[in-house]
């Protein structure tokens, strides 16, 4: 009789040392791996991966002819995935796990220094890390268990003095400039800073505001883009006039359950803030400059 009418049955067990599940790039996963036998079951291999699976949303056209010759052009959006096993070892080869019997391996499983950061809250791009282990049989279905771990992003840089960043798009319009005490922030903090305005020529402003943006970009064939801003108004309608210039202080909060800072050949995720001047009838003069975002900072 064919191995996959025989039956058997055997439970996998993993267990991990972090009791939340949560690691940062270069630490060591501690996985304990347990198989206990209910029936005699003959497998090929048991062995374990831990695997970074990062899906993309992407746009695509296609065109289309009817009978009378008119062409239609469709955007689409699609998934695309990238899955890459970082770490796989073997821990059994062609063997029969007994019936009643019970097995345990230890492994150090090792995070790449530049493992990327999960990312389930964003829209159109995600970021997973999996522990998988499997017990392979010949010509039947395998025995495995998963287990998803976080992969968080550690912000080390110690705040400085403030500086000054960002440049003006017309900057013999006004000169804009944010004053910072970095530019790099973890989820859920506040960022709390100036944004300068050094007028050049008279002109008229209906409203000088602050944005934060979170900006996913997909390069795949058509592209796909997504933008989420937060907008905090800092004046109303005011006449701004060369050799006065004006100190607008300002906070806004990053989301705590943002994606933070990442960037792959398939996918990025970046973090800007903006100063607008809004101007009636004709574009708006800005300053905007990227920051970096961490899921959190050394307690």
């Amino acid at each position: 009789m064919l191995d996959f009418l025989k039956g058997g049955k055997a439970n996998l067990k993993l267990e991990i040392d972090s009791p939340n599940q949560t690691y940062y790039p270069g630490e060591t996963v501690r996985v304990t791996v347990t198989v206990e036998g209910e029936k005699d079951l003959k497998i090929q291999k048991g062995h374990i991966a831990l695997v970074c699976k990062e899906e993309y949303e992407y746009q695509s056209e296609s065109t289309s002819t009817d009978s009378d010759g008119n062409t239609t052009t469709s955007t689409s959006s699609s998934w695309g995935t990238d899955e890459r096993k970082v770490f796989e070892q073997v821990f059994l080869g062609e063997t029969t796990i007994r019936a009643a019997s019970t097995q345990t391996w230890k492994f150090d499983v090792p995070l790449p220094p530049d493992a990327l950061p999960t990312c389930a809250n964003a829209k159109i791009v995600r970021v997973h890390w999996w522990l998988k282990t499997n017990l392979d049989r010949k010509l039947a279905f395998g025995v495995k268990t998963e287990m998803e771990i976080r992969v968080l992003t550690l912000l080390s840089h110690e705040t400085g003095p403030k500086h000054e960043y960002g440049q003006s798009n017309e900057p013999g319009e006004a000169e804009l400039a944010f004053v910072l005490p970095s530019s790099q922030f973890a989820l859920g903090e506040t960022i709390t800073g100036q944004l300068i305005v050094r007028p050049k020529k008279p002109f008229d402003a209906t409203e000088i505001r602050l944005e934060l943006v979170e900006h996913e970009y997909v390069p795949r064939q058509e592209g796909n883009v997504k933008e989420k801003e937060t907008k905090v108004k800092l004046e109303g309608k005011t006449k701004l006039l060369p050799g006065q210039d004006q100190i607008y202080p300002f906070s806004i909060t990053i989301p705590a359950n943002g994606p933070v800072t990442l960037t792959t050949p398939n996918s990025s995720i970046t973090w800007m803030l903006k100063g607008v001047l809004a101007r009636f009838l004709r574009g708006d003069t800005r300053v905007e400059g990227p920051i970096e975002v961490y899921s959190t900072r050394p307690a």
